[in-house]
């Protein structure tokens, strides 16, 4: 008989919350595409709980779990991330608790001043034995933000005769927990993100159509701070997410003239923001 190793009791009797596999690259096809966007770079991570009496657990099993969904793909993020928690846990007796990350890049293919934009995602489940569970979402997208500072400090100090500012890359991460799926969520929260920027990022700009859309971030100057209030803004108006989600906002400027970054970050209940958005208090 072939020798259980991973059964062995340990040398030191203490549990782990989390073992396992991770960064497994999958194939794209196993994630449903819609007509104008598609799935890049998807990577899975399965981990579980070991018990104190469980020297290791077995890898292989992980392995089975994803292997066990093949057949029924394409599926949504959603769908395989809990199917393939249930398959975990249903092929090891010995664990409690399964979490499972599926994470990548989404393309959309959409207007002609955009022709391609992309965002981030990683979607965590986990699943306790109990039947507890709760998914995490979290879209990473980017856009440029314009000092408004500077803008009007150059106006005042040239009697409007120069008008300047600088401008840089920001990268907008919004992660969501909640109990229930967001069937849209990735597209709806990247293009969350990338509306609250001063300006959108563009693949491909001719000297006209970049000028304009230079003219159009003049009056729509942010402070990183502002794309944060805004982001938060605009989740409270999403019907799709319930009162309990919990909220992360945080949003990176990539400093053109300074030596560092600037951060601003925030996180509440969307019921806390709601009662905020809707009292007297708010401008």
């Amino acid at each position: 008989m072939i020798p259980d190793i991973q059964n062995e009791k340990p040398k030191y009797g203490f549990s782990l919350i989390s073992v396992g596999l991770g960064g497994l690259r999958i194939p794209r096809s196993i994630l449903e595409n819609s007509s104008n966007t598609e799935f890049s770079n998807i990577k899975v991570s399965i981990y579980i709980s070991l018990p104190h009496n469980q020297r290791g657990i077995h890898v292989s099993r992980s392995y089975e779990a994803i292997e066990n969904i093949l057949k029924d793909t394409p599926l949504n993020i959603w769908d395989l991330s809990r199917r393939i928690a249930e398959s975990t846990l249903r092929l090891n007796n010995y664990s409690n608790r399964v979490i499972v990350k599926l994470s990548g890049k989404v393309i959309e293919f959409s207007d002609v001043l955009n022709p391609i934009e992309s965002e981030d995602f990683i979607l965590t489940y986990t699943l306790k034995r109990n039947s507890e569970d709760i998914y995490t979402l979290s879209v990473r997208a980017y856009g440029m933000t314009a000092c408004p500072c500077a803008y009007e400090v150059s106006k005042k100090l040239t009697n409007n005769n120069s008008i300047v500012t600088h401008t840089q890359r920001a990268i907008g991460i919004v992660k969501l927990k909640t109990r229930n799926i967001i069937p849209n969520g990735i597209h709806e929260v990247a293009e969350l993100i990338r509306s609250s920027m001063s300006m959108r990022l563009h693949v491909k700009l001719k000297r006209n159509e970049e000028a304009k859309e230079l003219i159009k971030v003049s009056r729509n100057l942010k402070f990183t701070e502002d794309v944060v209030r805004e982001i938060l803004h605009k989740l409270t108006l999403m019907k799709s997410l319930s009162d309990d989600v919990k909220v992360m906002v945080k949003v990176v400027s990539f400093e053109s003239i300074h030596p560092y970054n600037v951060e601003a970050k925030h996180t509440a209940t969307l019921g806390r923001l709601r009662k905020l958005s809707n009292s007297c208090d708010m401008v």
